[in-house]
């Protein structure tokens, strides 16, 4: 074998016989601190922290810390928001989100202006809801929310969060509130559209409530229609 001695059988002395040994030449086993089977002189040589032993040693014996195991020493990734915790770490233990993904916390995004956050709860604009994709978060619209629900009004019509028997585009539970003239729960001019609720005058209104409000009259046959509608053929 190259190198050897040919007069000693153990040319490096280390109690392995040269024709047994993989490294005749060099006593123990050559270095590989991560224990990947390849010798440590072979692997790309990086030192993020400039102290002459390869990253992956120093995270193999402990002598650094990888907490999101990405083969970094944590003293060599970013600290944005100086905590003492590489970003990376932050994000993978759960301290800090990632909304929007792009493996920065949050509230650095908001920090150095990537994002904006237009209602002050600490989330990116970009990772709120934008129901009708405009562009502005819904609860920085100042769209209507009759119902309170945090959702423009439009919003819960068009996608069914609300029912909306009128199309008018506001939910059906605030319509109620000023338009359920007999109180029975149901929109007036969804009633009547339906046929539900007679509306002789075509005014959108049930009749009932038409009379009741005062709005028509029912005097000359008192039937629960409005005078108006009515032809009596009384001379």
């Amino acid at each position: 074998m190259v190198g050897t001695d040919p007069l000693n059988p153990d040319t490096d002395g280390d109690g392995f016989i040269d024709g047994e040994d993989d490294w005749p030449t060099f006593a123990g086993l050559p270095a590989d601190c991560n224990g990947n089977g390849i010798v440590d002189e072979d692997e790309q040589f990086n030192d993020c922290n400039e102290n002459g032993v390869q990253d992956f040693c120093d995270i193999a014996t402990g002598e650094s810390i990888d907490c999101s195991s990405n083969g970094i020493p944590d003293e060599c990734e970013n600290d944005c928001n100086e905590n003492g915790a590489a970003d990376s770490c932050d994000l993978f233990e759960g301290v800090s989100q990632d909304c929007n993904g792009n493996r920065i916390p949050d509230e650095c995004d908001l920090a150095a202006e990537i994002d904006g956050d237009c209602d002050g709860n600490g989330v990116p604009d970009a990772c709120e809801p934008d129901c009708d994709n405009n562009g502005v978060p819904d609860p920085c619209q100042g769209a209507p929310d009759c119902n309170g629900n945090g959702v423009p009004d439009v919003c819960d019509a068009i996608d069914g969060t609300s029912e909306d028997c009128d199309s008018n585009l506001r939910p059906d539970e605030c319509d109620i509130r000023v338009k359920d003239c007999n109180d029975n729960g149901l929109v007036d001019v969804c009633e009547v559209r339906s046929g539900d609720e007679p509306d002789c005058n075509e005014n959108l209104v049930p009749d009932p409530c038409d009379i009741a409000g005062g709005t028509s009259m029912d005097i000359e046959i008192p039937n629960g229609i409005p005078d108006e509608c009515e032809f009596t053929g009384l001379p």
